[in-house]
């Protein structure tokens, strides 16, 4: 069982409303003690599965409060072990917790929130590390994709910079928070841009062969692809939501989204290459970008993850909504393009020059 520490900071005056909010629990998993300005922490062990309706309601109650501090931990182990004990009986009811939506995960358990955002949210940030890695990742998919080695270009899967962005800003939409939706957007923008040059870089210098298979294989997109990606997205983000960090290895590899990235700026300056060849790569990276962020979108919601006030709640989920429709448009123009890509190809001329 997956257990975290919970610490609330505030004044003294509160701290039995605290512990009447947290509800009947084993004495030895509740204290509390006083600390410097009048102020007490009360800290809970508590699953991680309980975490986040008891922090909505301690952050609903006491967020204006000043002094009031939440802090959370993960705890690796405790003795003696805590067992898995029933529900504790409903706390008071607080006011407008009544019109708060109830965010219940659909497949079980998950990390709170504010675990999750400040996980994912990681993965946002354009800092010289990413950008670091975007240029060894796109070094190691162009040396393997001019190889031909496939063993290589799942090199340069596993590392994945641009994962995380797409991940952060799905979450970010979901939950409604533009400040992360613009940084995620703007890092992912960024490391796409820098990739691309990269790869035209590469292509301008060097012999590529568009005929190889690792290549070609990344210029004719598939139904397939879409189904691929939207269930690889899927399966990371409820990997993320209930702390299972090791799936996402299969899911950098799944939706890798720089082999094709790659794949278009080598083709696009290549003389033995065709635009209609590039195009079918830069088909591919969208057909992942826009699945991983559609199908991360709808995980969100099916595992309760939302903003804590009624207003941002109802804000976030109009405008999550709003960026869903928008994502599944895209794709429907995506799987239209790729059904008809064969026969365009066939209509256009191949020496067309990319």
């Amino acid at each position: 069982m997956a257990l975290r520490l919970l610490q609330i900071v505030l004044p003294k005056r509160h701290d039995l409303e605290v512990v009447e909010l947290i509800g009947r629990r084993e004495p030895s998993t509740v204290w509390s003690e006083p600390i410097n300005d009048g102020r007490v922490r009360v800290s809970v062990v508590l699953p991680k599965e309980d975490c986040d309706d008891l922090v909505r309601k301690l952050d609903t109650q006491y967020s204006t409060i000043e002094g009031f501090r939440l802090i959370l931990e993960a705890i690796e182990a405790t003795r003696p072990q805590i067992e898995q004990a029933p529900p504790p009986p409903p706390p008071p009811v607080v006011e407008e917790e009544d019109e708060l939506p109830k965010l219940k995960p659909f497949f079980g358990s998950r990390v709170a929130s504010d675990e999750l955002i400040g996980e994912v949210s990681t993965g946002a940030k354009h800092s010289r590390v990413f950008y670091a890695m975007v240029v060894l990742s796109t070094v190691v998919a162009a040396a393997g994709l001019m190889q031909n080695s496939a063993a290589v270009i799942i090199g340069a899967m596993v590392i994945a910079p641009l994962l995380g962005p797409n991940l952060a800003l799905a979450l970010a939409l979901t939950v409604g928070d533009l400040k992360l939706a613009r940084t995620a957007l703007i890092t992912n923008i960024s490391g796409v841009v820098l990739a691309s040059m990269l790869a035209i870089g590469f292509g301008l210098f060097a012999q590529v062969d568009p005929s190889t298979s690792e290549i070609l294989a990344r210029t004719m997109p598939k139904p397939s692809d879409i189904a691929i990606a939207l269930g690889a997205g899927a399966a990371g983000t409820l990997a993320a939501t209930t702390g299972v960090p090791a799936a996402r290895v299969g899911v950098m590899v799944a939706v890798a989204l720089l082999p094709p990235l790659v794949s278009f700026g080598l083709l696009l300056v290549s003389r033995d290459a065709t635009l209609t060849q590039s195009m079918g790569a830069l088909m591919l990276t969208l057909t992942n970008v826009i699945c991983i962020n559609l199908s991360a979108m709808a995980m969100f919601r099916l595992q309760g993850v939302g903003p804590y006030t009624v207003y941002d709640s109802r804000k976030a989920r109009k405008s999550s909504t709003y960026a869903m429709m928008f994502w599944a448009l895209l794709l429907a123009l995506l799987v239209v393009l790729i059904l008809a890509w064969p026969k365009l190809i066939e209509r256009l001329p191949d020496a067309i020059p990319s």
